[in-house]
């Protein structure tokens, strides 16, 4: 019966659903009045662009016309789902003022705040319980439906739980991989020597953001790839369009960037006849090198890791149509402070407290002691 008195009224729209038409003058936009939009400074606000980033290191278009060889291709990489094995399911319980909600979520402190900026809750008043996780791979980072069952336990003065279907949890979430478009082009030399590189980045950031705004660096930054050069100019561009929201799955941007990066390498190298195994040990950062932003490498094993991985292959016996392949992919290491302390009982066992988040990798059972 409550389904039934909801009504509903559309207004059709027109659809912003390509990457390339959406940025060109006169599109469509996505949200028409975005420009009074609150946020930071740093946002692009042109037209369907909602976030920008360049990375630039001398000057990669001279640097190409004195290459021996430019070879430019383009990869594109279709939007995705994070798809754990667990859906997704929130119960909610009030004690007089006070609500607990049991949630599979990543991000217990970061639901927790969303709950009581929504309900307009003091923190005393929320608590989050997040049992054993069946996995969340970043689409069970962010605020999501807690406050929501929360009101409904809140008005049915009973508890209310949520339990997604499968099909639900395609459908529903509002994050998922972004898909993207990728246009590299590489300056090299006779000898293997990488020279230059351009690139153009355009990330589906999809009709609203979820914490996306990050991904047009580490895009750019990924397709400068683990080789060292002195010229690039490499650009990302994060988009709106009436598709699902994009946010963090699995190292945002950085499989597709790694998958277009790697394979570019391999028709770099074929484009001079170099070995692919080769041409990447010749070019792959070492231990005091440049990096795109200035950056001075600090002890770094890529060239040892090549060498290890091309030795473990062996003799392996392979079937029709089938062969191993080289490719690197990586993702950078972001230092951030933590804290836990120890108990100590009067028998000798401890007990060791943390705000480590499990999130189906079995951090509960290798930190228990």
């Amino acid at each position: 019966q409550a389904l039934d008195a909801i009504a509903f009224e559309y207004e059709e729209l027109p659809v912003v659903g390509d990457l390339e038409a959406a940025i060109q003058p006169g599109s469509p936009l996505v949200h028409e009045g975005w420009a009074d939009y609150e946020g930071g400074d740093d946002m692009g606000r042109d037209g369907n662009i909602l976030q920008f980033s360049s990375i630039n290191k001398g000057d990669a278009q001279a640097a190409l016309a004195g290459a021996d060889h430019v070879v430019t291709s383009r990869y594109e990489s279709d939007a995705s789902h994070a798809a754990p094995i667990e859906p997704r399911a929130v119960a909610a319980q009030w004690e007089g003022d006070k609500v607990t909600i049991w949630t599979s979520t990543q991000v217990p402190f970061e639901a927790r705040d969303g709950v009581c900026e929504t309900l307009e809750l003091p923190v005393s008043a929320v608590r989050i319980i997040v049992p054993h996780m069946g996995g969340g791979f970043g689409g069970k980072c962010g605020f999501h439906y807690e406050a929501h069952v929360a009101s409904l336990a809140k008005a049915a003065k009973r508890p209310v739980k949520l339990v997604f279907s499968r099909y639900e949890e395609f459908i529903a979430p509002d994050r998922r991989r972004e898909g993207m478009i990728f246009d590299i082009t590489t300056g090299v030399m006779n000898d293997g020597t990488i020279v230059a590189r351009t690139g153009e980045i355009l990330v589906d950031n999809g009709a609203y953001i979820a914490d996306a705004a990050f991904f047009p660096q580490v895009a750019a930054m990924h397709v400068a790839g683990p080789y060292k050069m002195d010229t690039c100019q490499i650009d990302a561009r994060l988009i709106y369009t009436n598709h699902q929201p994009s946010g963090s799955v699995r190292a945002p941007t950085a499989p597709a960037a790694c998958w277009a990066v790697e394979s570019h390498t391999d028709e770099v190298a074929a484009a001079i006849g170099m070995d692919p195994v080769e041409f990447r040990l010749k070019n792959v950062v070492r231990t005091g090198d440049e990096g795109p932003v200035g950056q001075i490498y600090d002890e770094i094993g890529a060239a040892e890791c090549i060498e290890t991985a091309v030795a473990s292959m062996g003799d392996a016996e392979l079937g029709d149509h089938e062969a191993i392949g080289v490719g690197i992919g990586w993702w950078p290491s972001f230092a951030s402070p933590a804290g836990a302390f120890v108990k100590l009982h009067g028998d000798g066992t401890a007990q060791l407290i943390t705000g480590a988040q499990e999130n189906g990798t079995g951090s509960v059972m290798t930190l228990r002691m």
